[in-house]
């Protein structure tokens, strides 16, 4: 690791970690934005959700759980994960080597599904988190997390006399949930397409930035790109619309609802009235990861100007926001989970599914998080030893692979010059069946 000392912070004495849960666990260290070194300990257990059966069937604040959450083997993720080809797809699941998140991150995988088996035009999902129950001195009842999407078929945005028009959502059975089919996108013109020939000087890549461009010698003659999605769609300005003659145009399909683009949201984009990201309607919503360089997460990762290089280097900067490390859309991070909590997904399933249970809002699926508690004992100087929590700040649901995914991240300041730490896991016996 690059030591603190390197720009003139302290070192913090070594620690030894002791894993005593059966979850893969690592210690690493970091130096915040203040110049404050500390020692991180990161867990992250892995469960299987089966549909509940038997005396797994029961019932969580009137609602019947439907699936059980079972430990199976897991393991760290070191590096970012994506749905496709690296930097050209959206971040399926980030690396869980960060340095601190302030907010629990919840990142569902999967797709929205037409309830009853029968295609639709809208589909609406939902997910919700609740604490059915207040843990005395931690944390009070109630609903954590509940956000919901609407998702749409197929439709695009096209020229008419007198401006642009939305067309009918065609309809579907299902839809996977990526920022691919949310707001976004970018824009590219080549050499050798006929929309260069009508491309203004204005709107060209200038030769040094064609040299820089990541495509090298096949760059671009002209690039614009939605900075809070690349990979989406529905993203247009008015000088790639006239030079490639656009008659039609394909509209994003995940949206919040009551903030769906409309026709003139759309017309006053491309007239450059409105950027993206402007209003609710131009912004991608999903239950994904925003990647660490889209907007508006970016901006929390401070100024990195050539004082910065000149003072900081290799360090954050000064205005450096820790909330950066939380992956999840805003709409999806919430308080700590604790476990026990109660997690309730609507439309995320086939109506098919084992364990799907029909509703009149849809197809539900229940499962209470795994109460693993997780606490670090530290020991110091003169064998000293102290205990804390270690609260859940992310959680994976992988419906695809119906997998569940716990981390437990504690942050223990150099400054306590802890000379070892075990890591314990209290409870998760009871929860999972475990041996």
């Amino acid at each position: 690791m690059l030591r603190a000392e390197a720009v003139g912070y302290p070192a913090a004495a070594p620690m030894e970690l002791e894993n005593r849960t059966p979850f893969p666990a690592l210690e690493y260290d970091i130096v915040d934005a203040r110049g404050d070194e500390s020692h991180v300990v990161v867990a992250r257990g892995s469960y299987e959700l089966r549909a509940a059966s038997g005396e797994g069937a029961g019932e969580g604040d009137g609602a019947r759980i439907t699936h059980v959450a079972a430990m199976t083997d897991g393991e760290l993720v070191l590096s970012d994960v994506y749905h496709g080809e690296i930097n050209r797809s959206s971040v399926k699941v980030e690396s869980d080597l960060a340095q601190s998140k302030p907010r629990c991150d919840v990142i569902v995988i999967g797709a929205a599904h037409a309830p009853a088996g029968e295609a639709a035009a809208r589909v609406d999902v939902r997910v919700r988190v609740r604490r059915l129950a207040a843990i005395p001195g931690l944390a009070e009842a109630g609903t954590l997390l509940d956000h919901r999407l609407a998702v749409h078929g197929a439709r695009a945005f096209e020229r008419k006399d007198d401006g642009w028009a939305l067309t009918d959502p065609e309809p579907f059975a299902a839809l996977p949930l990526r920022y691919e089919h949310a707001f976004g996108g970018q824009l590219k013109v080549y050499a050798e397409d006929e929309a260069a020939q009508r491309l203004d000087g204005a709107h060209r890549l200038s030769e040094a930035a064609r040299r820089a461009h990541p495509e090298a010698e096949a760059a671009p003659v002209a690039h614009a790109t939605c900075a809070h999605n690349p990979f989406g769609v529905g993203f247009l300005e008015g000088w790639y619309a006239d030079a490639a003659e656009v008659k039609r145009w394909p509209a994003p399909r995940i949206e919040a609802p009551g903030a769906g683009i409309t026709a003139e949201i759309f017309a006053r984009m491309v007239a450059g009235e409105v950027r993206a990201g402007e209003a609710p309607e131009l912004s991608p919503r999903g239950f994904g990861v925003i990647a660490k360089p889209w907007q508006p997460r970016l901006k929390l990762a401070g100024t990195f100007d050539d004082r910065w290089l000149a003072e900081r280097w290799p360090y954050m900067p000064p205005d450096f926001d820790m909330a950066y490390w939380n992956g999840a859309h805003p709409d999806m991070q919430c308080d700590y989970l604790l476990g026990g909590e109660l997690a309730e997904l609507w439309n995320l399933l086939p109506p098919s599914a084992p364990g799907a249970a029909p509703e009149a809002a849809g197809t539900a699926c229940r499962f209470l998080v795994p109460e693993a508690a997780v606490v670090v004992r530290l020991t110091g100087k003169g064998d000293a030893v102290s205990f804390a929590a270690v609260p859940i700040d992310t959680v994976v649901v992988d419906l695809d692979q119906m997998r569940l995914s716990l981390v437990w991240r504690a942050r223990i300041p150099a400054s306590l010059e802890v000379e070892g730490v075990s890591l314990l896991a209290l409870g998760y016996m009871k929860q999972t069946g475990a041996a």
